[in-house]
Formats: structure tokens, sequence, C-alpha cells
């Protein structure tokens, strides 16, 4: 009996060590020995000194600290999450992964994990991605606009004003540096998502039958949430179901988040809605192939990643994730379509308003102009430069073997139409439009 009374003061005096070797060790960021501390301290609580008055103040200092633990990890994983996203250089991998992969243990020894994944976080992460992303957008409008030669005090006095402002101004060959760097700023951030979701995903291995009666037949007994608020681990069946929950919040995560940031880069492109309208087909072409890329690769990681969850009962969404921005980039296309056409409209017209109907002779050009409408592969071929001294007039426009008198309309008619077959092999997307 002397023997151990002596070993239960020892523990005692052990625990009594107990709180403030935790705190010391999560002010220096050691989660792993801080919870081995912990746990170690809460056995010999819950089997040695079970019922001892002694120990009734650590106990209490041990249900603050349980709380305190569980903020100090969530506050930690989300801080290191961020840091991994959104650092500043132009890897794909992820940035400080160890650490993120201790934190992420720790949750998991806490049962903490599902609960960080949940609707705050996710909201969190969907705050700092949109406000870097303008951020980005921001600083690479203001380089575009400094980099211009010898305009570096124009480029200053246009980078006042709001960011919508600043896209405006951005000159076409501006406006696809920017667009070709924000487009690959965006897609970056995708791939880092992705990079921490399977990083979690790698984390949590999905148990079989005999491990996970093997764990179920190990499980710890703490004591009650009633005396202490400690994590107890939690049946094998909650268990599972708690980490596919946790696994629907990830990709739930990446879909939200995904889907405003393309969005969000196709609300910059309708901030030149009026400058698109002004632009050629093949100019706007090079930004709608852009659209095409950003489109084709979230896609391309969508459907990854609900290959790797879905056999973990994780349901995604029906839609893709660059739906906003098809939809944008429709609609900025449609309106080119119509600009052009109105401009072909009203070409037209002027042209029947102001003919006098009397035969024409014919230029060389237009003639060339219909032989290769009647050839389905010439439109994919440049048309041939005529030199002016080299301009030859027929009395008729030769079809095939016939031969046809026109007025002036029907020439800049036909010119017309050989625009409108260029537009649509410029811009096959659209050509019902």
């Amino acid at each position: 009996r002397y023997e151990d009374l002596l070993r239960r003061l020892e523990l005692v005096a052990t625990v009594q060590h107990g709180p403030p070797s935790i705190k010391l060790l999560l002010s220096t960021k050691e989660f792993v020995t801080a919870l081995d501390v912990f746990d170690s301290t809460m056995t010999m609580l819950a089997e040695d000194l079970k019922g001892i008055a002694a120990v009734q103040g650590v106990m209490s200092q041990m249900k603050e600290l349980s709380a305190s633990i569980d903020r100090r990890l969530e506050g930690e994983f989300m801080q290191c999450v961020v840091n991994s996203q959104l650092h500043p250089g132009e890897s794909d991998e992820l940035v400080g992964a160890s650490q993120l992969v201790v934190i992420i243990d720790c949750l998991q020894r806490r049962n903490c994990l599902p609960k960080v994944l949940h609707i705050s976080f996710r909201d969190l992460m969907l705050k700092q991605f949109k406000t870097a992303l303008r951020e980005a957008a921001a600083g690479i409008c203001q380089k575009c606009l400094a980099a211009t030669a010898g305009q570096e005090t124009d480029a200053t006095q246009q980078a006042k004003g709001t960011l919508d402002t600043q896209i405006g101004r951005l000159t076409y060959t501006q406006s696809l540096e920017f667009w070709d760097e924000l487009v690959a700023w965006v897609l970056r951030l995708s791939k880092r998502l992705v990079a921490f979701i399977e990083l979690v995903i790698s984390r949590c291995p999905e148990d079989d039958g005999d491990s996970a009666e093997e764990g179920a037949s190990e499980t710890q007994s703490y004591p009650t949430a009633d005396d202490l608020s400690s994590p107890r681990e939690l049946p094998l069946a909650s268990s599972t179901q708690a980490t596919n929950k946790a696994f629907a919040d990830l990709g739930r995560l990446y879909e939200t988040t995904v889907t405003a940031m393309l969005k969000q880069i196709g609300d910059f492109v309708a901030a030149r809605a009026t400058q698109s309208q002004k632009l050629k087909p093949a100019e706007f072409a090079r930004t709608l192939a852009a659209s095409s890329r950003a489109i084709l690769e979230a896609d391309s990681q969508h459907q990854s990643l609900r290959k790797r969850l879905e056999p973990r009962g994780v349901l995604f969404s029906a839609g893709s994730v660059s739906r906003e921005l098809k939809g944008i980039m429709y609609n900025q296309t449609k309106m080119l379509v119509e600009e052009f056409h109105q401009s072909k409209i009203t070409l037209a017209r002027m042209a029947v308003d102001v003919d006098d109907w009397s035969a024409v002779r014919v230029d060389e050009e237009f003639q060339r102009l219909v032989e290769r409408m009647i050839d389905p592969e010439a439109i994919q071929q440049p048309a041939p430069a005529s030199g002016a001294n080299e301009a030859k007039l027929e009395q008729c426009l030769r079809l095939k073997d016939k031969q046809f008198h026109v007025v002036s309309a029907v020439l800049m008619l036909l010119q017309c139409m050989w625009q409108y077959l260029e537009f649509c092999h410029t811009l096959p997307a659209v050509s019902c439009d």
C-alpha cells in the first residue's frame, strides 16, 4: 500500500506538469508531442488517478486545454492551407506540404477533420481565393499598362480607378497578355487545390473489414465528456461516415471555388465588352482560345477528382465547374456576331441605296472571291495579294462555264458573303448564330 501511495503521488506530480507542458508545446507548434502529452495525461487521470480529489484542478485545466488544442489546430490548418494555395510562386505543387500533413494527422487523432472541412472552411477559402484573384488581376493589369514602351507616366494615371476601368483601358495586345496570365494563375490555383484534396484523401485511407474490427477493439476509453470535454474515438461506422462527409465537403470546396474563380475572370472579360465588339473575328478568337484552354483543363481536373471521390459515396453536382465562364464567353461571342451582322446589314443597305443599277466591269479580286467560295478548301487558305497595277477588269463575272453581268451592289454583297464565310471559319462555334 505504501508503494502504491508513492506511485500515485509521483503520478500526481507528473500530471500537474502536463497542462503547462502542453501549452509550451502548442506555442512552439510541436503539435504531435503536445497530443502525446495530452493523451498520456488523460490516460493517467482516467485509470491510475481516478477519483482522487488532488487532481481535480488538473482535470479542469485539461478540460480547457482540450478545446484550446482543437481551436489551435483548426486555426493552424486553415493558415497552412491558405499559405499552400496562395504562395506567389509559379509551381503547381503545395508549399509546406509536410507541415500540412502533420496538422491533418493531428486533426484525425482529435476526430476534428470533418468538422474543420465544413461550410465555414469553404466560405473562408472562397473569400481568400476571391480576394487573391482580384489582387492578382490588379497586379497583372498594372504590369501590362506599365509595360508599354514610353508610356510609364500614362500607365500610372491609368492605374487609378476601379479594376474594371483599368481593364477597359488595356489595348488589344495588353488585354491578350492580361488574359493569358490571369487564366494561367487560376489554373495554377486549381491544380494546387486538387493537390490539397489529394493530400487529405491520402491521409484518410479507406478502412477494410479486418483492420476496422481490430481498430474498434483497441478503442481507447477517456473520461466522459461531462468530466473533461475530451474527444472520444468514434465508433467505426460513425467514423467512416464522418470521413466520407469530409470528402464530400472537399468535393464541394473544389466545385464552389473553381466555379467562382472562372466566373470572376469571365466578368473581367465582360468588362471589355465594348472593346470586344470592335475586334476582328481572328483577334477575338485568340481570347476565346485562352478561355477554351481554361475550360478544358478545369473540366478535366473536375472529372479526375470525381473519379477519385465518387467510389467513396461523394455526390457531385451535375453541372460543369466552367459553366459560368462558358455562358459569359458565349454571350461575348454572340454580341460580336450581332455587331458584325449589323455592320454588314448597314453596308448592304447602303450599297443598294446608292447603286444606279447599271452593269459594271468586274475586278479580278471579285472573280477570285467567287472561285474561292465555290471551292470548299479555298477558304482555309489566305487570300492572294493583288497589286493595284496588275488589276484586270472583265465585262462579266464568270461562274464556272457561265457569265453574268452584275451591278456594283452585287459585288458588294459577294464581298460581304466572303466575310461571313471567313467569320464562320474563324469562330466555328457560332456558325449557327
